[in-house]
């Protein structure tokens, strides 16, 4: 069997019970997912550039970092890199056979974040910038003991799983806040404010632009949220100006 083109065929890409069905699957195995250092981007648009330009930084600066990104455009191993260089389709295929095996029945989404965790976990990463599927309370993603969240943006996607409305999704995407957490975002309003006060989370409210390679105003709004994460890692500023004027993220806008 090709384990990765079985993969590909999977049309089950999402439901609601992903989260609490992973977070029992690693409750069993002593909670290996948080060992990983995590800053977990969800949003409408923008997260895949947001999460490729923190991940560029932070190889940059010399660390090596775990990306997990949706969708991808020729290959399924473009969406679990380390350092920028895809998994293999050997590991790949090993891994997914391995989780077939382990965990039948699981979803496109959940597979591939299984797969993510222990392919980073095996290589030591040190960081892992980690984009949402579909939203964030259910999504397979919201499983992590995040040291950084991120949303991008709301507009109306994926109704059917996240509501109907603009508030609806953003509290969807709100579920991946954590206590004592920084959330990055451009977005200000009393749904945030009362549910970073709930959780307890911190609201870091992002305004500047930064300049990048990437064209497009939204684009330089996406550098400015990298920037804030990026100067709270503690990342060189000379490091993340350099790293944000020259995002290589081949086939993206």
């Amino acid at each position: 069997m090709n384990y990765i083109e079985e993969l590909c065929s999977f049309k089950n890409i999402g439901k609601k019970g992903e989260k609490d069905f992973l977070i029992e699957y690693y409750k069993k195995i002593n909670n290996p997912q948080n060992k990983l250092k995590v800053i977990h981007i969800t949003g409408t648009a923008g997260k895949g550039s947001s999460s490729m330009m923190i991940a560029n930084a932070l190889q940059e600066a010399g660390f090596k970092v775990g990306l997990l990104t949706s969708p991808h455009l020729f290959k399924l191993n473009e969406r679990i890199k380390i350092n920028g260089k895809n998994i293999s389709d050997l590991d790949l295929d090993n891994y997914i056979k391995e989780f077939f095996n382990q965990v039948p029945n699981a979803t496109f989404s959940e597979y591939l974040t299984l797969i993510a965790v222990k392919y980073f976990l095996d290589n030591n990463i040190d960081y892992f910038v980690c984009e949402a599927f579909v939203g964030g309370k259910f999504d397979s993603t919201n499983i992590f003991n995040s040291i950084a969240t991120v949303i991008t943006s709301i507009g109306l996607d994926h109704q059917n799983l996240l509501g109907n409305t603009k508030e609806e999704i953003l509290k969807n995407k709100l579920g991946i806040l954590r206590k004592d957490i920084p959330l990055f975002t451009r977005i200000d309003n009393k749904i945030i404010r009362e549910e970073v006060k709930k959780i307890g989370a911190k609201h870091i409210k992002v305004k500047r632009l930064v300049e990048t390679n990437l064209i497009g105003t939204f684009q330089k709004e996406n550098a400015g949220i990298a920037y804030e994460v990026l100067k709270y890692l503690n990342i060189d500023e000379n490091i993340i100006r350099e790293s944000l004027k020259n995002v290589l993220w081949n086939g993206r806008i």
